[in-house]
């Protein structure tokens, strides 16, 4: 066998190997609109380890509840939590600046952080975005420095801190603060 098709050979069982892992089952969890709380099942899919594939809830969650599967989109509901053995809770909620897509909540606050979770060529990336005012802000980008620095112009201190101190792998940190500081 000739060495190209070796490395085709190689490359179909990894990606074969990558589907196999995939598994679809479902975990505890609820769905949230206005004031109603469903408590349901979510399908989920896990993958190498057992993480969730949080890729699988950008455009849509498929519940099960009393027997009956439902499908809602970002623009039907307000968030979906799910109740992970692995990874505790994980909230995903609709942005009302964005109603076709699932964000992942890390903090919500006065400056609130998600992960939107893009995958390209069979590529997961999670993608660093803050909301302030109802403005989406992408952080993936360039000048992500700035971008969230004039978030933080309302705390001087900390502004000039995140500039001149910090560097963006601190960036939940500094939102920590500054949404703690605005709680007093």
């Amino acid at each position: 066998m000739n060495t190209k098709r070796k490395v085709i050979l190689i490359a179909l069982i990894a990606l074969m190997s990558q589907v196999a892992f995939a598994k679809s089952k479902t975990l505890k969890g609820s769905v949230i609109s206005g004031k109603d709380t469903i408590r349901c099942e979510i399908f989920v899919k896990t993958g190498f380890k057992k993480r969730l594939e949080q890729n699988y809830f950008t455009k849509k969650v498929s519940i099960l509840k009393d027997d009956v599967k439902t499908k809602y989109k970002p623009h039907q509901i307000d968030a979906f939590i799910i109740s992970s053995p692995t990874e505790g809770e994980l909230k995903f909620v609709s942005l009302s600046g964005d109603k076709q897509n699932f964000y992942r909540e890390i903090i919500k606050g006065r400056i609130s952080y998600y992960n939107f979770c893009a995958t390209i060529d069979y590529t997961t990336s999670y993608l660093p975005v803050v909301v302030k005012n109802d403005k989406i802000i992408f952080l993936n980008v360039m000048n992500s420095k700035q971008r969230l620095a004039k978030l933080l112009i309302d705390y001087p201190e900390l502004h000039s801190d995140w500039i001149n101190k910090y560097s963006n792998k601190d960036r939940i940190e500094v939102i920590r603060k500054y949404n703690k500081h605005f709680l007093k």
